[in-house]
């Protein structure tokens, strides 16, 4: 490599013939990229490396930030909770009174980090995907005080 021949005249005739200087090697590697640059074939690739695996990134469901909750008697459902408890507020969007007690599966984005927890509330001040979640649920997120997660979470099937 580096080095740099001009064909002779002599061998010109290589120029002429299609494939003359192709080995069979290269047409096969051409027919494997061809395979690996197709979009069924990279959609495929995708999802067996992202979409299977829980150490990897979550990359469906509602996507909006948690913050913490601040637990105890006065919420939308009645029920009492305790910071150990996991309990989320959901964003007044999607809070319906029968949603009271039924959970949600909340995982931190770009990480494993999954929590389970309890809808007990609703949140005013929440953007559509936004939760607030307990300070037990927050840690167990990976959250620090003082701070929110960005977060994917989706209602789990009872």
């Amino acid at each position: 490599m580096g080095r740099v021949e001009l064909i002779s005249p002599s061998h010109s005739s290589l120029l002429r013939r299609p494939g003359a200087l192709l080995s069979s090697n290269t047409s096969s590697f051409n027919a494997i990229m061809m395979f690996f640059f197709t979009p069924s074939a990279f959609l495929f690739a995708l999802l067996a490396i992202a979409g299977f695996s829980d150490a990897m990134p979550v990359i469906f469901g509602n996507r909006g930030t948690a913050t913490v909750y601040m637990t105890g008697q006065n919420n939308g459902c009645n029920i009492t909770t305790s910071e150990s408890d996991s309990v989320v507020a959901l964003s007044a969007i999607w809070f319906k009174p029968d949603s009271c007690g039924k959970k949600v599966k909340v995982s931190a984005r770009r990480t494993a980090s999954t929590v389970h927890a309890t809808i007990v509330d609703y949140c005013l001040q929440c953007k559509a995907n936004d939760l607030q979640i307990s300070p037990q649920a927050f840690h167990e997120l990976g959250g620090i005080d003082g701070t929110s997660r960005d977060i994917v979470w989706d209602p789990e099937e009872v």
